[in-house]
């Protein structure tokens, strides 16, 4: 007699057996099954993903299967993935914010604004740009600067401030601590009732006055973290300690490039990459390789794009493409860093793909500054290189990395159109 099982039973089976799947030994079986449990979205299995993706000692591509798959159950992923993003490791972290950000829940919010509290108290810039971003998705509004102000903010007024802050400007709502019948306002440590016609009137100034603070606090708030930097070099001197520094230096010479002083920007890329030249001479350290040239395509941009020294910035340009040489490269530096440095990987935490950008930037850049030269012909060879590089490679970065260089051919499809 031939047996005969209903569609929902075989379904039923099906997500069980996927489920008891999470629990194989190999890291891809693991993976396969988190990515096939989204077929179903079965609130059954949001659990088990998520411990997946909390799981300290899981795979990182494990995790990030268990947080897509998450991000389209909707809402019955929340307390997984609300769990997941309190978790203080970098990839569990990360993945679980960027999953709360595509579902756009308000359910969200406290626990990514718990993950952008401690990201920023400890420096995490993976996970503090993960959790903002997805705050500012929930909110559909923008913080009025970036992380290192916010950073700088948690160091200045405290978590409690911190979160308020932030609350205004994204216009989600406060927890009501009340004394009396007075709301109470973080900002004042809690000595000083704010009206709501008042806390109204902060919330339109609170973005520029914190804004105009940061400016005057970032200077130093990087010098004490280069300090630090240096005292860890200076008693290894290792490759490690160098890139560290090298990487600390060159956050200084963004932050006041980003203020327009493009000269002082100039000598602490300069700077950075001087910590570094020692290292590139005398070792094969992919790190140190990497480092060096984010740190070339900072310097030879502010020359080429904000003071038109277009000379000056080609030999650099040159360098960068010579220490990557091809996306194959670019991506093998990545894996020798992940695998073979690691106390120097969580410095880089984003995919393989980052350095594939930095290599195709670097590309589309310097033929942008052949053809300011007069080096047309050779300017548009370059160009063209670049396009069908990016039509190769783009289906396989992650989803990060295309945007990143969508954003480098949208530039290249505008600016060469008009040549």
């Amino acid at each position: 007699m031939k047996l005969f099982m209903s569609p929902s039973k075989r379904k039923e089976q099906r997500i069980n057996q996927l489920i008891e799947k999470l629990r194989d030994a190999d890291p891809q079986e693991r993976c396969n099954a988190a990515y096939a449990l989204v077929r179903d979205k079965d609130p059954r299995a949001a659990e088990p993903l998520g411990r997946i993706l909390a799981n300290l000692n899981e795979k990182p591509f494990v995790k990030k299967a268990a947080a897509h798959s998450l991000a389209r159950f909707g809402k019955e992923a929340l307390g997984p993935l609300n769990n997941a993003v309190k978790v203080r490791e970098v990839y569990t972290a990360t993945y679980a914010a960027e999953a709360l950000g595509t579902i756009g829940d308000i359910g969200a919010s406290e626990a990514l604004l718990e993950a952008l509290a401690w990201s920023c108290q400890e420096h995490d810039s993976y996970v503090g740009d993960a959790s903002a971003g997805a705050l500012q998705k929930i909110s559909g509004r923008r913080l009025p600067f970036d992380l290192i102000g916010l950073a700088v903010l948690m160091r200045e007024k405290g978590r409690d401030a911190f979160c308020f802050t932030i609350r205004e400007n994204l216009g989600l709502p406060q927890p009501q601590t009340k004394l009396g019948n007075s709301t109470m306002d973080p900002r004042s440590n809690n000595k000083t009732a704010v009206s709501e016609g008042q806390k109204s009137a902060d919330s339109d100034l609170m973005g520029k006055l914190f804004v105009k603070a940061f400016n005057e606090m970032q200077l130093d708030f990087y010098d004490d973290k280069i300090a630090d930097a240096e005292k860890r070099f200076d008693a290894s001197t290792s490759p490690t300690a160098a890139v560290e520094l090298a990487l600390e230096v060159k956050l200084k010479g963004i932050a006041l490039a980003r203020d327009h002083h493009i000269k002082e920007a100039l000598v602490e890329y300069r700077r950075a990459a001087e910590i570094l030249k020692p290292f590139i001479e005398n070792s094969n350290t992919a790190s140190v390789k990497a480092a060096y040239a984010g740190i070339l395509i900072s310097e030879a941009n502010a020359l080429a794009a904000d003071l038109k020294e277009y000379q000056a910035a080609m030999p650099l340009y040159n360098q960068i493409l010579e220490i990557l040489s091809t996306s194959q490269k670019a991506r093998e530096l990545y894996h020798h860093i992940q695998i073979q440095e690691p106390d120097v990987k969580h410095l880089f935490a984003h995919s393989e793909g980052h350095l594939v950008v930095l290599y195709l930037e670097a590309k589309a850049y310097r033929a942008e500054t052949k053809r300011r030269l007069g080096q047309v012909d050779e300017a548009r060879s370059e160009i063209q290189e670049t396009l069908n590089m990016y039509a190769a490679e783009l289906p396989g970065l992650d989803e990060d990395s295309r945007q990143e260089a969508r954003k480098i051919i949208t530039w290249i499809h505008r600016t060469w159109e008009m040549h």
